[in-house]
């Protein structure tokens, strides 16, 4: 994980380009926190769904892997050393839901004879076909496995930002955390104007038709975690952004805590400090553009961009939180004491 310093941002799309839900843009206060440089990896799901299988705290099949329900506290006394009793509470009861659409052809996660796994040279790729729920039992099992808090009730799926263990970030720790310290710029990186195009190339992040080494003109797909470091093809410098996170733009869209709200930006609550967003609304925002946004161009008269306007900090998605996908993904962060 690396740190991120926290200040006041503005959020939103600053050069009236974007869609009407990243407007009106507002300033925001976000208190430093800490945040996977990269995104998780099917290797690293595999190691927490593996914890958690033999915790007793998961149920999974051939098919499908969800959390238990109402798993006893017996299976649970290896975690408790040093965290609390009330910190894992969270990681024994609840409303089963699925975790990793395994039997999904696209899944490069696999269970077989009690074992999780990944499909030969997938392991260093996007864990992806995970869903919202699925994202967050990594982040307590994780903190389970580092003996944290754990910050997910699973009876209700709530998140106590206050407790010290992983979580996903919110959707406005996101966004100040893509933008790198940079001030209204369209990508991590420098770029400015309307046309965002002009910003985006293949040695920069990954999208439909990028020309990384990964991708096929019959597959197109995810790179790498990491995979943007200097040694990428095409040829290209470090693309870490100014706090060392990779992949912010592009690759595989990511899992934010919040729900979506397609007005939210006009509401008084949005400006608040730490915002966790609305209190309601429908989906869970992903953001970030994946491998499958679009070329970096979309001549259509009228259309939307590709890439280019995808791959944007500001850009807002949204996704059915049981829906896990073969362009979705996610990063955890951490309070920062």
């Amino acid at each position: 994980m690396v740190p991120v310093p926290g200040g006041r941002f503005h959020m939103g799309d600053s050069h009236g380009v974007g869609w009407p839900d990243e407007r009106p843009v507002h300033a925001v206060e976000i208190a430093p926190f800490l945040m996977d440089s990269c995104e998780i990896s099917n290797a690293e799901m595999c190691r927490a769904l593996q914890w958690a299988l033999e915790a007793g705290l998961v149920v999974a099949g051939a098919g499908s892997v969800s959390n238990a329900v109402g798993a006893g506290q017996a299976s649970h006394q290896s975690m408790q050393h040093g965290a609390g009793q009330a910190s894992h509470q969270s990681l024994q009861h609840g409303a089963g839901q699925e975790l990793v659409d395994l039997d999904d052809w696209n899944c490069e996660i696999v269970f077989a004879d009690g074992r999780f796994a990944t499909l030969p040279g997938r392991e260093k790729f996007p864990c992806i076909e995970v869903t919202w729920h699925g994202a967050l039992a990594y982040a307590n099992f994780r903190s389970g496995m580092e003996e944290l808090e754990t910050c997910v009730e699973f009876l209700d799926w709530s998140c106590d930002f206050a407790r010290n263990g992983y979580r996903l970030p919110t959707e406005a720790e996101w966004e100040f955390a893509a933008r790198g310290g940079l001030v209204g710029q369209h990508f991590p990186w420098f770029g400015f104007g309307t046309n965002v195009a002009e910003a985006l190339t293949g040695d920069r992040a990954n999208y439909w038709g990028s020309g990384d080494a990964f991708e096929t003109e019959a597959n197109m797909q995810a790179t790498p975690v990491g995979y943007y470091n200097g040694a990428q093809q095409p040829a290209g410098s470090n693309m870490a952004n100014g706090y060392g996170l990779y992949d912010m733009a592009g690759n595989v869209y990511e899992w934010c805590w919040d729900f979506y709200d397609e007005v939210w930006y006009a509401r008084t609550e949005a400006g608040a400090r730490d915002t966790t967003g609305p209190a309601m609304g429908y989906g869970r925002v992903v953001r970030g553009g994946s491998w499958l946004s679009g070329s970096r161009e979309d001549a259509r008269p009228g259309a939307a961009q590709g890439a280019a306007y995808y791959l944007r900090c500001a850009n807002r998605g949204v996704a059915e939180p049981g829906n896990g996908r073969h362009n979705r993904g996610f990063r955890c962060v951490r309070r920062l004491d």
